[in-house]
């Protein structure tokens, strides 16, 4: 059983533009700099004075020859509108940037209106050389090379892309674009400049509807249809053709997320789209992106136990400094994959349900090709599928559109067992598809090639199969190799320096499952789908380099070969003895992964030892349950922010212990006697020592005199009419301003990202820290900035910008250094903490204030994010967990007091936004369990209890033990005692 699939998302949560500004960047010239956001690149037309002639224009013009053309810019003028108008395609326009280097000084972002640039002239020959590889010589860089190349020094990414898989003689490979050393080889992919303008005037054909397919020849090799997986090893029939591959707290009850309407993007693209950033982790890219969307799905998964054993007054464990470019590669590119992931699960589950219906045998899958608008089924002999997937004529290709609904029928039931649980990545074609394998179905598989890619690739396949969701109870035995991986996943994964154990274990499990289909009477693969007899089938793979029992190894692919889709197992062996019968995979040391029975030519998936580690790391320190204290700004001297930690609450020194407190002018939030909250509400004396100290009087005075316009700024926040800024991030995130609408013109997702990141900074932010933390080069982030501050426009309160200039902001003036700082912006997020820190300085009164900042919130804090981007938030104090934390305590605090004074109206709306905010927290959970007992709804209580508290999975597996508070609660109460008497 799986963790349950949301629906009515559909594949619409794929919706990603990528991880910095693409490879399409418009730059428009105007008096607003135009932001190049990762969105859909489209033409504006360029329009020339009267008058402004090449004649006209001053001297730069005159340097135009024969081969180039004069042009004055006009507003409205981009580098790509320029380069489609005049050399016939928008993608030329490095050409034009080339061509201006004295003006331009390799700068898009510079075209300013009224420029004289030279244009290449349309009928210019530009040459298209075939992928080769170079040496570095001393001296050179990654831009150089590509300027020499490729004609343009920022094509340098598409070098680095080609040769991140090539392990360099002195043993490194490229992870930093800037750090290249003299004697490596650098792979150089193809141009992508059309040989002429006019060629690039012709459209790509559209897909045409079909219901078969043609047939699709493998890439670099003849068609032949016949080409296929014959004997459950020896071939795969491949393709390569060009179609492959409360809502509200006030409103109704909200589901997990809300659907966005946007079109899916390809799997890989969220890496290809600009230079990669320092941080990211290159295994995790291209074909890797399918482990990155898995490992996202796992994370969540793990946080959302990791939220659920939460005490009050504390928060979840976040990663070592170490292991953030881990996360961050993993939520920016798992942002993109993840949902491809969970859509091919879900349609391959859906395809064994539908055979388990019919009783019939499921297709003997060889292969999956993710392309950008198809998943492409290749099996390894003819069968028939169903709707939706279209076959070719010979019934060995079958897609399906990557907008396939979730919701359709074709879709499985969320405990359908997954049928192809070995189904690996391998590698990435030229054209962008990734490619997995189905390691049961060829069974034997034998990694030739040299030392450095073999053991990336072996790294590699344990760690997906440790955390792919469709490869739930698979067992990996490495044996001298992957050994990194094995804390990635201890329940699948199991590493042996010995072959001895694990290959006597495998031949016995592979006999016993042998017997069992033969008993059934049907393949493995049908049995799983069908759930024959009262036992999983699982699936078992070997990892091997080198075996010092050639006896059982032998044994075992003996088996595998005689008794073909009845072992549920597979053998990977890594340069050894290639099996009589089994698949060949080349890894060769330019990072190509080749599979010559197949003609399959990939960029090979890799794990280096040290990308391994880092995940097994992440991984790890997840599950570990144990909370810790919030943080709180050590740099705070005065204002707000120096009495509270990061969720708001008053900090320790600030307040006096609960108990024995002899001053009876001190005050609680909570002033009750604990025995009285106990008795009425789901909280435990500790609760209350952690949430509601007592607090001396005068502190509320200091408080007050530190915040004087908090209740003009809530007040504003309310108002429609608020002539400030406000950034909700209480929910799914979102700004409002009142500058220029134009400024940010489809790039608002964007630009609120990049204001939200300015606004969580009570210190602003330094170009370099701005530039860093989104990929930025210096004219980017100007230019970004720029952008911002013109969305913002003035401020009502002071007649200067909202987003001053680096070197006029006011920590810029008290550091001595440029400081990019908002000012007079409300953020729902501080309004919150702000409230909370006033409400518990007020003894019993401050319950109004914290019913107020409850008001505020709309749902789970940063939802909705825009795909591809966010990487920051986990960087540094993980405001996200902070603010989830605040609310749920919040609304604690409240639930609490209300059903101590049987306000029952207020203590179940609090409950409900606490659900919403936090549905993983067992504090929420048991909040609402004690309203409607409260309420005498005693039965939908006892339900979510024993549902959703006591025997709830976070991980699709058997529940798990309830923590100390729960289950003290629940004793407290006898919920669950037999004897307690029906209401």
């Amino acid at each position: 059983m799986r963790v349950p699939q949301v629906r009515g998302l559909g594949h619409s949560q794929a919706a990603a533009k990528g991880l910095v500004a693409g490879a399409a960047l418009l730059f428009v010239a105007g008096p607003v700099a135009a932001h190049a956001a990762p969105v859909t690149p489209t033409t504006v037309a360029a329009s020339t004075a009267a008058g402004a002639s090449a004649e006209a224009m001053p001297a730069a013009s005159s340097e135009a020859t024969a081969e180039t053309t004069g042009h004055r810019v006009q507003p409205g003028d981009s580098l790509w509108s320029l380069a489609a108008e005049h050399l016939g395609s928008g993608d030329r326009y490095h050409e034009i940037v080339d061509l201006n280097q004295d003006i331009l000084e390799g700068s898009p972002d510079r075209l300013e209106v009224g420029m004289a640039i030279r244009i290449p002239s349309a009928q210019r020959v530009v040459e298209k050389p075939a992928p080769h590889t170079v040496t570095v010589k001393a001296g050179e860089t990654l831009s150089s090379i590509a300027k020499r190349e490729l004609g343009s020094a920022q094509e340098y990414p598409r070098i680095a892309q080609a040769t991140r898989g090539i392990t360099q003689a002195d043993g490194e490979r490229l992870v930093d674009v800037n750090n290249i050393h003299p004697g490596w080889r650098l792979r150089v992919p193809a141009s992508m400049v059309p040989n002429t303008a006019g060629g690039a005037d012709q459209a790509p054909n559209p897909p045409a509807a079909r219901s078969v397919a043609p047939e699709r020849p493998a890439p670099g090799a003849a068609a032949d249809s016949s080409q296929d997986l014959a004997a459950r090893g020896a071939r795969v029939g491949v393709s390569g053709g060009a179609a492959s591959g409360a809502a509200r707290l006030h409103g109704d009850a909200p589901t997990r997320t809300d659907r966005v309407d946007v079109q899916q993007e390809p799997l890989t693209d969220a890496h290809k789209q600009g230079p990669a950033a320092g941080w990211m982790l290159a295994g995790l890219t291209g074909g890797g992106a399918v482990l990155a969307g898995s490992a996202l799905l796992a994370l969540r998964r793990r946080r959302r136990a990791q939220f659920r054993a939460r005490r009050p007054g504390r928060t979840i464990a976040t990663p070592e400094a170490s292991v953030v470019p881990v996360e961050k590669t993993v939520v920016a590119v798992g942002a993109t994959s993840a949902p491809t992931v969970e859509q091919m699960d879900s349609l391959l589950r859906g395809l064994a349900a539908r055979a388990a219906d019919a009783n019939t045998a499921l297709p003997p899958l060889a292969a999956v090709e993710l392309g950008k608008t198809e998943i492409v089924l290749h099996l390894s002999a003819a069968s028939t599928l169903p709707e939706p997937w279209n076959g070719t004529e010979d019934q060995m290709h079958w897609s399906c559109s990557t907008a396939q609904d979730l919701e359709d029928p074709a879709v499985a039931s969320d405990d359908q067992p997954a049928p192809y649980p070995l189904l690996v990545t391998v590698g990435e074609g030229d054209d962008g598809h990734v490619w997995l394998l189905n390691c049961e179905e060829i069974a034997a598989i034998t990694l030739t090639g040299s030392s450095a890619p073999v053991q990336d690739f072996a790294r590699y396949v344990a760690a997906e199969l440790a955390l792919n969701p469709w490869s739930a109870g698979v067992t990996v035995d490495c044996v001298g190799i992957a050994e990194e991986v094995g804390s990635l996943n201890p329940e699948r994964i199991r590493y042996h320096e010995s072959s001895a154990g694990a290959a006597a274990e495998a031949v016995a499990d592979a006999v016993e499952m042998i017997q069992r289909a033969d008993s059934a009477g049907v393949e493995v693969a049908k049995a799983r789908a069908g759930k024959a007899d009262d036992d999983v089938w699982a699936a078992r793979l070997l990892l091997l380099n080198g075996s010092d029992d050639p006896k059982a190894i032998d044994q075992l692919l003996e088996l595998v070969d005689q008794h073909p889709g009845k072992t549920g197992t597979a053998i990977v062996v890594s340069n050894g003895q290639a099996a009589e019968n089994g698949t060949t995979l080349e890894l060769a040391g330019d990072g190509r992964l080749r599979m010559p029975s197949a003609g399959l030519d990939l960029m090979a998936v890799g794990l280096t030892s040290e990308e391994a580690r880092g995940c097994a790391a992440l991984f790890a320190q997840s599950e570990t349950l144990d909370d810790v204290e919030i943080p709180s700004d050590e740099q705070a001297t005065e204002g707000w922010r120096s009495f509270t930690n990061e969720a708001g609450a008053l900090r320790p020194q600030h307040a006096k212990p609960r108990e024995g407190g002899d001053d009876r002018t001190d005050g609680s939030v909570l002033d009750a006697q604990d025995a009285e909250y106990v008795h009425a509400a789901a909280t435990t004396e500790q609760d209350l020592k952690s949430l509601a100290p007592q607090v001396p009087p005068q502190l509320r005075a200091e408080i007050e005199a530190a915040d004087p316009t908090l209740d003009e700024d809530v007040a504003a926040w309310l108002d429609d009419s608020c002539p400030l800024p406000r950034l909700s991030l209480l929910g799914p995130v979102r700004a409002r301003a009142h500058g220029s609408a134009v400024a940010v013109a489809k790039r608002k997702p964007y630009a609120t990202e990049l204001l939200a990141y300015l606004a969580t900074r009570p210190y602003g932010a330094t170009p370099a820290q701005l530039a860093d933390a989104f990929n930025l080069s210096d004219g980017r982030a100007r230019t970004d900035i720029k952008m911002v501050r013109d969305w913002l426009g003035t401020n009502p309160r002071t007649g200067n910008k909202h987003l001053p200039n680096a070197r006029e902001s006011q920590a810029a003036k008290a550091r001595g250094v440029g400081v990019y700082e908002v000012e007079d912006v409300l953020v729902d997020a501080d309004l919150f903490r702000r409230l909370r820190a006033r409400g518990e300085s007020r003894g019993q009164e401050g319950i109004g204030d914290l019913l107020r900042a409850l008001q505020l919130v709309e749902g789970r804090p940063f939802d909705q994010l825009r795909p591809g981007g966010w990487e920051w938030l986990a960087d540094g104090d993980r405001i996200d967990h902070h603010l989830t934390a605040a609310v749920v305590d919040v609304a604690h605090m409240v639930t609490t007091s209300c059903l101590a004074s049987a306000d029952l109206v207020r203590a179940r709306a609090a409950a409900e936004i606490a659900t919403v905010v936090a549905p993983d927290s067992e504090i929420a959970k048991l909040d609402l369990v004690a309203v409607f007992e409260a309420e005498g709804h005693r039965a939908e209580a006892e339900r979510i209890l024993r549902d959703e508290v006591c025997n709830r999975s976070d991980d699709g597996g058997a529940p798990a033990e309830l923590s100390e508070r729960t289950e003290t609660i629940i004793r407290n109460h006898e919920w669950l005692d037999p004897d307690r008497a029906a209401s």
